[in-house]
């Protein structure tokens, strides 16, 4: 008697060219479906074609090419795909969109198949809302941001130089802020450079997401230039950072992604709904220690409460962690502390121990308590329940 295993192998393959050949930008195609379909190879290029929006730098990530080709490959399933067929997706939280369409690929990369093979070409338009003009702040506006600039100066220990009142600075109304993120980054040492790439992967492409979404935004606001030139700051600081490059690894991309959404985030502080920049600008802040937290206001109701003095009972008996030099596994720490900057939660956090928040595993504890509705896995963080421990 044999078994099927539970999930079946995809019935195709599917290979990205990261480095595009000569005029040619990356590109994704599939492998298998004229033997297991009695179909075309479908290939897919990285950039949208030319057209009234060619997407000027814009370019499909690699995770992006695979779900465009998978699309078409379940629709082949459906008996859905035939030339001339066309679809839409949402791209940059809905703020833009893709249409694919399938045509005869007239050219191809040699490498995509054989020459006697058909091949399908998924033909990209690029659907967005116009490139608009910068709109001067009003002055509710421009203290607002002004506020927020003096509350991160703050948390982050450093002397507030006070931003020009108009806009013509190199990254724009949110300088300060594109500033601040860079004075942050020199101050780094290893330890810390270490704990925000820890943080970037424990937030699970947040930042990456965010900082995509937030140069949509740019574009419709006329502060594409401002977004660039901060983008640029952030990569020439992070390549001259001592330290960046160890034996332990290479910190260059974590560090970058976590600082540029940040100072991205900055540029676009007045226009970003709380949400998106709490997320852009997460990994920066989790960074911080527990009493500085920093532009949290309670998203959600607070959720386990009974979980949040659980740890509290736990760590003032002395019952847990059980030793001081208890070790945390994996990235669970980390995770708790990206997810309680992500969700705004940390007002609650703080108002839940009036006795001080305490960091190391008690700390770590505290924030996991706080989001582990967010992530059931940080539960393993938190003290045993009664009875059960």
């Amino acid at each position: 008697m044999t078994t099927s295993s539970q999930h079946d192998p995809p019935s195709y393959d599917v290979i990205a060219v990261h480095e595009g050949h000569g005029d040619h930008p990356p590109f994704a195609h599939t492998v298998g479906l004229p033997a297991r379909h009695d179909s075309a190879e479908i290939f897919v290029w990285s950039v949208p074609d030319t057209g009234v929006d060619p997407g000027e730098s814009w370019s499909l990530s690699t995770l992006d090419l695979h779900s465009q080709l998978a699309e078409a490959v379940d629709r082949l399933h459906a008996g859905l795909l035939r030339l001339g067929d066309s679809w839409s997706s949402p791209l940059d939280s809905g703020r833009s969109a893709l249409l694919a369409s399938v045509v005869e690929a007239a050219s191809r990369p040699a490498c995509v198949a054989p020459p006697d093979t058909p091949v399908w070409r998924l033909h990209l338009a690029l659907l967005r809302p116009p490139a608009g003009r910068f709109v001067p702040l009003d002055p509710a506006t421009a203290q607002a941001l002004l506020d927020r600039v003096c509350r991160w100066h703050d948390a982050f220990g450093h002397e507030l130089a006070l931003p020009p009142s108009h806009a013509d600075s190199r990254f724009g109304p949110g300088a300060a802020g594109v500033r601040l993120v860079l004075e942050h980054l020199a101050e780094l040492g290893p330890q810390g450079l270490r704990r925000l790439a820890a943080l970037e992967a424990a937030g699970h492409d947040g930042s990456a997401e965010a900082l995509v979404e937030a140069e949509a935004i740019a574009r419709t606001s006329g502060r594409l230039h401002w977004t660039r030139a901060a983008s640029a700051a952030v990569g020439r600081a992070v390549t001259a950072k001592p330290g960046i490059a160890t034996r332990r690894g290479d910190l260059r991309t974590p560090v970058g992604e976590a600082l540029e959404a940040a100072a991205v985030a900055w540029v676009l502080s007045d226009l970003l709904d709380a949400e998106l920049f709490r997320r852009a600008t997460a990994s920066l802040r989790a960074t911080l220690p527990l009493d500085r937290l920093l532009d949290h206001e309670q998203a959600a109701d607070l959720g386990p409460v009974e979980a949040v003095h659980r740890v509290v009972r736990a760590a003032r008996s002395g019952r847990w962690p059980p030793h001081p030099a208890a070790v945390l596994e994996d990235l669970l720490p980390e995770r708790a502390a990206w997810l309680l900057a992500w969700s705004g939660r940390g007002r609650a956090l703080v108002e839940s121990f009036p006795g001080g928040l305490p960091e190391g595993p008690v700390g770590d504890a505290l924030r996991a308590a706080v989001v582990v509705d967010l992530d059931p896995d940080l539960g393993r963080l938190l003290p045993p329940a009664p009875g059960r421990g």
